[in-house]
């Protein structure tokens, strides 16, 4: 008798808000607010927000990239 394989699950599994906060050290409120403004990439699942970790770790890795020389970064309002 064959059994039919299922595709492998990913070696990590999505992260919630709560853990992409701590990941980021930020706090619930300030993923959410960066998530609805889509500058987080997430996958909305159900009634869930879910993250994948390697898209919040290079999400992460070009804050923290260094401005090019000449450009002066302002804060958002």
């Amino acid at each position: 008798m064959m059994s039919e394989s299922k595709p492998a699950l990913p070696a990590e599994s999505l992260w919630t808000v709560r853990e992409t906060a701590r990941y980021l050290n930020v706090s619930t409120s300030w993923v959410y607010r960066h998530t609805e403004t889509g500058e987080i990439p997430h996958a909305k699942l159900g009634g869930s927000i879910r993250y994948l970790p390697a898209r919040v770790r290079e999400y992460a890795e070009r804050l923290a990239a260094p401005l090019p020389p000449g450009v002066i970064a302002f804060p958002k309002r």
